[in-house]
């Protein structure tokens, strides 16, 4: 009685084995390029919230410091001034404070640089301090005043009104052309813009007597 034959399995072929490696280089270039397209959205994300963390970070700084503005005399030299480039103050809200609460007097400067602006922090203090609180590309900037009557002026001098009811800060694209809208930002002193009267002396008496 012959034994019975158990057929041998067969392997892959070499055109089986050229089709799965096809088909598995397919699979692995596909899932390749969905994983980089991931990174590169999640980096986009990443970069625009860091960005937008930024630029709320410096509104939230313009914002602090001119809120902190005092009404000072002309004659202390520490009085609001300012004009399209530039204004100085006297502020209880330094970006760099001592180690007791003070105030301390402020600028704050736009320098335009070709296509690009600046805004230059200057804090007078024990020690002097300067920083960039901001920059843009593709913009034009310069400040407005706002007084009690709404009105805009580019120019602040001590008046009747010892602060400004608003700052605004435009920022206009250079191009003519460019895509970027008009972006404001608009700062406002707490402290009373009127400066307090100061109380009547008895005559024969001045307030020079008592510096």
């Amino acid at each position: 009685m012959k034994a019975a034959r158990v057929p041998m399995s067969q392997g892959f072929t070499l055109v089986e084995v050229l089709v799965a490696l096809a088909i598995t280089g397919m699979l692995v270039s596909v899932l390749m390029s969905s994983l980089f397209y991931i990174f590169r959205v999640q980096e986009g994300l990443r970069n625009e919230t860091m960005l937008r963390e930024r630029q709320l970070r410096e509104r939230a700084w313009f914002r602090e410091v001119l809120a902190g503005c005092l009404p000072e005399e002309e004659e202390s030299k520490r009085y609001f001034q300012g004009n399209q480039t530039e204004f100085q103050c006297e502020t209880s809200n330094t970006l760099m404070p001592e180690a007791l609460p003070m105030t301390a007097q402020i600028r704050m400067t736009l320098v335009q640089d070709s296509d690009k602006a600046f805004l230059r922090y200057e804090e007078s203090g024990k020690s002097q301090t300067q920083a960039t609180l901001a920059s843009w590309e593709g913009v034009n900037a310069e400040f407005r005043f706002i007084d009690a009557k709404g009105e805009a002026r580019t120019q602040w001098e001590q008046g009747t009104e010892a602060l400004p009811r608003q700052v605004w800060l435009l920022l206009t694209p250079a191009r003519w052309n460019s895509t970027r809208q008009q972006e404001i930002w608009l700062a406002a002193p707490r402290a009373d813009p009127w400066l307090p009267e100061k109380a009547a002396l008895p005559p024969g008496m001045s307030w020079d007597m008592f510096k």
